[in-house]
């Protein structure tokens, strides 16, 4: 139990008992003021433990007797800073402890005060609830002091996307960075592409804009859109493709009304020079066009999906 103002840096620090050194504290250890450490012989520990320290004995075991033992607490320069000789009240089945808590004399748990006749409660208070130097993490699953991370959130920042390590169990968030362009981080966590038809030019977006309309994009991730090619065109947003627009020649010379791709510009020539520079565009579009009988051509659906329909 850590009784002091600040923080205490245990690494390389020591327990032992009589037989000999049982657990040396890794590097990195801490105890955060007024809170505990919580050592257990081996296994998993799990559970909350009142939100103290937890750590597994380096050795494998702590070899504490029921009979009686010595327990000894010592620094990285082996200058002893706590030790406790116990007798044969450690074999009755329950936990030493304080009582009061900190301050008191070691009793039995089961008769400590408001222990409720518990036999232990590692790293909390008799009664089981923490210590007020164990504070509740409020991201238990993200390091501290990550920049451009929302503690509201348990996230990154919207605009950033989270970097995730395994740590047993669970994914860790390490960093937040922030979205680059052509991508978009719409929850803190996660990075996406843009989808076809849409795009993102700046870093540090939510979402992806569509492309305009005369404009189109077929893949995904991009950062702009690709403005349809002469003779093309989409009157829709978000379009990953442009369609060949066809017009109504009204009546080309010597041929009954036909459909001529915009891009040619030939309808006052010759029926016959007219259908074979419209046949190099689409001679199947062109084809079809020519059979269908003129009652289906409508500006409400032109015939071979045509863009636009004009007379």
């Amino acid at each position: 139990m850590n009784t002091g103002a600040s923080a205490v840096d245990v690494s390389s620090w020591s327990l032992s008992d009589g037989f000999g050194v049982r657990h040396t504290f890794p590097v990195g250890s801490s105890i955060p003021a007024g809170c505990a450490i919580v050592v257990f012989s081996g296994g998993t520990p799990t559970g909350l433990f009142g939100l103290a320290v937890v750590q597994t004995a380096s050795s494998g075991q702590l070899g504490l007797n029921n009979g009686g033992d010595d327990i000894t607490l010592r620094d990285g320069s082996s200058t002893v800073i706590a030790s406790y000789t116990y007798g044969a009240e450690g074999g009755n089945n329950a936990s030493l402890t304080r009582d009061p808590d900190i301050t008191g004399s070691f009793v039995l748990h089961s008769a400590a005060t408001n222990a409720g006749g518990t036999l232990f409660s590692p790293g909390t208070r008799n009664d089981g609830s923490s210590f007020a130097g164990c504070q509740v993490d409020p991201c238990p699953l993200a390091d501290d002091g990550i920049a451009n991370f929302d503690e509201n959130t348990c996230a990154c920042e919207l605009g950033y996307f989270a970097t995730l390590e395994t740590v047993g169990p669970d994914q860790v968030i390490t960093a937040c960075t922030v979205c680059p362009p052509g991508r978009y981080c719409p929850d803190g966590i996660a990075v996406l592409l843009c989808a076809a038809g849409a795009f993102q030019a700046v870093e540090g977006q939510t979402a992806c804009l569509p492309c305009t309309a005369g404009t189109y994009n077929p893949v995904e991730g991009a950062t702009s859109c690709l403005a349809c090619d002469a003779g093309t065109y989409n009157g829709n947003v978000g379009a990953t493709a442009c369609s060949v627009l066809w017009v109504l020649c009204g009546r080309p010379r010597g041929c009954r009304p036909m459909l001529v791709h915009l891009g040619c510009g030939l309808c006052s020539l010759p029926c016959r020079d007219l259908q074979r520079r419209v046949a190099k565009h689409n001679v199947n579009r062109v084809r079809s066009a020519l059979r269908a009988p003129l009652s289906s051509w409508s500006a409400a659906r032109p015939p071979t999906g045509s863009a636009k329909l004009a007379q």
